[in-house]
């Protein structure tokens, strides 16, 4: 099928940040096989391309790829996914309870809390430890 340019929108979000998109058509999805697969809206199926978002996408993908990316993002998976599995796993932790930024805040922070000191604790219990 066809899918052709229509027009321009901008979005604002709460914070003032503004979108600019480019919003594509498809000319007729009534007799198409893939409508079941492509859309669940009752007329054609759209598309928006937001060119600032797309390039910055790329951009991070160039810098994911490079060298220096790649010891970056694998230092990840030590230093942060780690501590977030453990938090999930063993703490118990899946979400949030509490609404609004600064309550998050404080809730995360007591998390923290609870992950230092055990990490705290297993420390200490392996100086303590007699070398055998």
């Amino acid at each position: 099928r066809k899918v052709t340019f229509r027009h321009y929108r901008r979005r604002t979000d709460k914070y003032g940040y503004r979108r600019d998109f480019k919003i594509y058509e498809c000319e007729s999805c009534e007799e198409c096989p893939f409508k079941a697969d492509c859309t669940t809206a009752k007329g054609n199926r759209k598309v928006y391309y937001n060119p600032v978002y797309e390039e910055l996408k790329a951009k991070e993908a160039i810098k994911l790829k490079s060298e220096f990316g790649r010891t970056l993002y694998a230092r990840r998976k030590t230093d942060v996914e780690s501590v977030f599995g453990h938090v999930k796993q063993n703490l118990g932790f899946q979400r949030f309870h509490l609404r609004g930024l600064e309550k998050v805040q404080v809730e995360f922070g007591w998390v923290a809390l609870a992950h230092n000191i055990r990490k705290m604790a297993v420390a200490r219990r392996r100086k303590m430890k007699p070398a055998a």
